[in-house]
């Protein structure tokens, strides 16, 4: 009788380890809501796959956006993200070594019915804050952030803050990102190239405001999309 039990024992334990490895092996799209200075500027999504995560505009695959993010930030196991963006007309991409030193700090809270840990890394200058869930066990997050035990549902700086507003357990299979055909900049180049379109955007803008055109306004309203949209590459 003991034998049959420790088999059985061992059965239930051996297939509720297969079910959760089954379970978490799956593809997961999540929606982040990205936030400066305490206003909302866009929403986000991380597509995490087998072997990499894709984190882009969630507007990306709509036809019917005039101006959205080209930016996307694809991440492996690697200790570095690839990123693909637009120029104009011209797809580019580049890469950057990301290191990222967390720090776990022993505190708890309860988000969205997640009991999610604390944890702080230094990234671009800034301290960052992050709670994350060992109950979603993909070590990714928003933007460049990954590495640690759980998913991580909210990062936040002084300044910028991507906070959690849905998950998914399938991923948005009619988008498709093309990864081929993109122009290889250096990370350096990558950086002159937006800021000088920004320049340019910006003193265009000037111009039309020193000549009085009626095209200011309806300009003007694209540069504002313009500048949510390079409030991530700020970031980068």
């Amino acid at each position: 009788m003991k034998k049959r039990m420790t088999k059985d024992l061992k059965f239930f334990l051996f297939v509720a380890f297969w079910c959760s490895v089954t379970a978490f092996s799956q593809d997961l799209s999540v929606k982040y809501s990205f936030i400066k200075n305490g206003l909302s500027i866009k929403d986000y999504n991380l597509d995490i796959q087998k072997d990499h995560s894709l984190f882009y505009d969630s507007e990306y695959c709509l036809d019917n956006i005039n101006i959205k993010s080209q930016l996307i930030i694809l991440k492996d196991n690697s200790s570095e993200i690839k990123v693909l963006d637009k120029a104009g007309d011209v797809s580019v991409s580049t890469r950057k070594q990301i290191q990222l030193n967390w720090r776990m700090i022993n505190e708890t809270k309860i988000i969205e019915n997640y009991t999610c840990q604390k944890a702080e890394v230094i990234y671009g200058n800034k301290k960052w804050i992050v709670w994350f869930t060992n109950d979603l066990p993909f070590q990714d997050g928003p933007f460049v952030f990954k590495g640690l035990p759980g998913l991580i549902l909210v990062a936040e700086s002084e300044q910028y803050k991507f906070e959690l507003l849905e998950i998914n357990k399938s991923l948005n299979k009619q988008c498709s990102i093309k990864q081929e055909g993109r122009k290889e900049l250096s990370y350096d180049k990558y950086q002159s190239l937006f800021d000088n379109i920004t320049n340019k955007n910006n003193n265009l803008l000037n111009s039309i405001s020193n000549l009085g055109l009626k095209l200011e306004t309806d300009f003007r309203s694209m540069s504002e999309k313009e500048t949510k949209n390079n409030a991530i590459r700020e970031l980068l």
